[in-house]
């Protein structure tokens, strides 16, 4: 897979097979970052990357601007690619990589002072926690005030009633939400 945009275009990310990644496919990490560009400042930007996988949604922050990313996933085989991939493209001062669950993450580490500009979150679809996941990024004040929160879940899940949901986009049985 490769980096669409910025300074690190074209640039491929290796990755593990899909039984154990599911990536975000090019046509919807594109059409995520075309509805980000206006309303995130890349060049100023902090990222959080939950259930990181490949990492391709925090490697393209990197490569559009972003200052920071912090990847996060319970895989250490997934980690140990995103760490040669921080590696190859030169961004170790710029990335921080946890091994941990996410939701015992967000619950337990605290939040950078400064917060973060950016969160994505792409867990499995079999995953039930969207709800307890959703709860801490707001309750514990991980997302920047002007920041968005961008949840990628099945088509038929829908967070339109969440008090921060702010709009979603729909690529066959994927659908992207964005909370703020």
């Amino acid at each position: 897979m490769r980096i669409i945009a910025g300074k690190y275009r074209s640039r491929v990310i290796e990755t593990l097979s899909s039984h154990v990644v599911r990536p975000t496919s090019g046509r919807v990490r594109q059409t995520i970052f075309d509805l980000l560009i206006t309303r995130v400042d890349f060049d100023s930007a902090s990222v959080l990357d939950l259930f990181a996988g490949s990492g391709i949604l925090g490697f393209e922050s990197l490569s559009r601007g972003a200052l920071q990313v912090t990847f996060v996933d319970k895989n250490s085989s997934v980690l140990k690619k995103i760490s040669d991939t921080t590696a190859k493209l030169g961004v170790d001062a710029q990335v921080t990589i946890h091994r941990q669950d996410v939701l015992r993450f967000l619950q337990t580490s605290p939040p950078p002072a400064g917060q973060y500009d950016l969160i994505f979150c792409d867990p499995p679809y079999r995953d039930e926690q969207s709800e307890e996941i959703m709860e801490a990024v707001f309750s514990r004040k991980w997302l920047a005030e002007d920041g968005y929160f961008v949840y990628e879940h099945y088509a038929s899940q829908r967070f339109d009633e969440h008090p921060h949901f702010c709009f979603d986009k729909d690529f066959g049985t994927t659908r992207v939400s964005f909370f703020q």
